[in-house]
């Protein structure tokens, strides 16, 4: 059986629970009922397996949103990097013409398309490297970074 408790002396919700014979107890940190209510149903359903990793990351991406601005931009930062951080094939910019090439996947583009494309692949490759040297790896090109090239081809 789940319930709310408050404790004395304490402004937050503490939620207390039993799964499978464990027993669950901790804060809620939240100061309104309801919003204990609604965080004791979602913590109920995790550990029941009842919630899927898409709804378990818009709760962390909701959380995060509700963070001062500083505080919020680091904490996305931080995840961004822990979640890159065990990637088994990293690729390198400076590889990818090559992977490119070498992938099966592609259509065999002729002579002229292909020169094109290399050319086209060395412009964006130079710029990655003028304007942001720390990337090093495809997967740290960000949409944001992606939008600042069309905004340099643009120009």
């Amino acid at each position: 059986m789940a319930n709310l408790h408050k404790v004395k002396n304490s402004p937050y919700w503490r939620i207390r629970f039993e799964h499978k014979e464990k027993l669950y107890r901790e804060s809620s940190r939240e100061r309104t009922k309801r919003k204990a209510e609604q965080l004791l149903a979602r913590r109920l359903a995790e550990i029941k397996e009842e919630v899927s990793l898409d709804e378990r990351f818009e709760w962390i991406l909701r959380e995060i949103d509700s963070m001062q601005q500083d505080r919020r931009d680091e904490k996305r930062q931080e995840y961004a990097e822990r979640l890159l951080r065990n990637l088994d094939a990293k690729l390198a910019i400076s590889n990818a013409w090559k992977a490119w090439l070498a992938s099966p996947k592609k259509q065999t583009p002729g002579p002229s398309t292909l020169k094109a494309y290399a050319a086209r692949w060395k412009r964006f490759a130079d710029w990655i490297a003028e304007h942001h040297p720390r990337i090093e790896f495809m997967h740290e090109v960000s949409p944001a970074i992606g939008e600042q090239y069309a905004g340099y081809l643009a120009a």
